[in-house]
């Protein structure tokens, strides 16, 4: 059985791992991971040499994680959206594909489920059977999500950042509450 596995930031996921191993028993397992390159999100300014480095990174771990288990695999870091590159590689691939598992972050995190990219996958696989699988990296590590940060702070924390907030407001004003003027770097204003 020749598997094909589409994965950016979950490609090191448990449940992604635990989703392939399960299908090891049944015949001679065959592992290809597309990584695609992750698109920096809007406003920000990442290298393509730093983002295609991550997700080589993030391969290597995964086929570690696959051969320790027993399990045969390769991997390729592909630039192109993941619906073009299951397309290429289910037309490409020795032996043919004969399943496809494409996991992506839940779905508040996942931009590929706003994209419809798994839908996409399932219409261009041309039959090929398509398993989708959800992959919470920050539950599986013990990471806190971004949006339970400052609303739980208590104690300790929430009096330290007390105090650098109002550093902060007072690095921004005059002695008696009056804004101080911002100058750029030639002294000319803002």
């Amino acid at each position: 059985m020749h598997l094909l596995v589409v994965a950016n930031e979950t490609v090191t996921g448990r449940r992604l791992i635990e989703a392939i191993e399960r299908r090891k028993g049944s015949t001679d397992l065959s592992v290809t991971v597309l990584a695609p390159v992750s698109q920096p999100q809007h406003g920000y300014v990442v290298y393509e040499d730093t983002r295609r480095a991550a997700a080589g990174r993030r391969l290597d771990r995964t086929l570690t994680m696959l051969r320790d288990a027993g399990i045969s695999a390769h991997g390729l870091v592909v630039e192109s959206d993941p619906v073009t590159a299951v397309r290429d590689a289910v037309a490409q691939l020795e032996p043919p594909v004969d399943e496809i598992v494409v996991a992506t972050h839940p779905q508040q995190k996942s931009g590929w489920l706003r994209k419809n990219v798994v839908d996409r996958i399932r219409e261009g696989a041309g039959g090929i059977p398509v398993e989708h699988i959800v992959v919470d990296i920050a539950e599986e590590t013990g990471a806190k999500r971004p949006d339970a940060g400052r609303a739980s702070r208590g104690g300790a924390a929430a009096e330290a950042s007390a105090r650098r907030t109002a550093r902060r407001r007072h690095r921004r004003t005059w002695p008696g509450g009056a804004p101080r003027p911002v100058h750029g770097r030639d002294g000319r204003g803002p």
